[in-house]
């Protein structure tokens, strides 16, 4: 039995606000710089893939606003990088849906580009050269997990979508 679509794109919605709010949560850093990968960015990734029909432009562009407004960064710059990742998931789709080994290779490419875009954009705006290295670490962390994100978003998606007991009767 499926969650209703209103349901569905509720539960969808509220996982990505926890998952924005998820590297912001105060853990030890074993590095200098601070490890805080984008799980959200994962999860649009994972919507253009796998949830496009449940969730939406619109829900990814809020939670590009919820970013910009958490992070202090200029306003519709995670927005933009949300949708652009968003929108090249929704096109890579037919290519990634026929061969699933390719998700990982064009994640990490998708999401070079797009760190190096972040880290133009907030630094242009600020006036501040910011160093690479945080750039980099935050990249290959978010690279890194993205295997096991993905693992544990298909575990969540057959579990509330394909018959959770506390979530069926929505």
């Amino acid at each position: 039995m499926r969650a209703p679509s209103r349901a569905a794109w509720l539960i969808g919605f509220v996982v990505g606000v926890f998952l924005l709010l998820l590297p912001k949560l105060p853990f030890p850093q074993p590095l200098p710089y601070p490890i805080a990968p984008s799980f959200a960015l994962m999860l649009v990734f994972f919507w253009g893939l796998d949830e496009h029909a449940r969730t939406g432009a619109v829900s990814v562009f809020a939670l590009g606003l919820l970013e910009d407004l958490l992070t202090h960064t200029p306003f519709g710059l995670w927005a933009v990088a949300f949708g652009a990742c968003y929108f090249a998931a929704l096109f890579l789709r037919p290519l990634i849906s026929a061969n699933r080994r390719l998700a990982w290779p064009a994640f990490v490419g998708l999401d070079f580009v797009l760190s190096l875009l972040l880290w133009w954009g907030i630094g242009s705006r600020s006036g501040l050269y910011l160093p690479l290295g945080g750039v980099a670490v935050h990249w290959l962390g978010t690279c890194l997990l993205f295997p096991i994100a993905v693992a544990g978003l298909r575990w969540m998606q057959a579990y509330i979508y394909l018959g959770a007991p506390a979530v069926r009767d929505l």
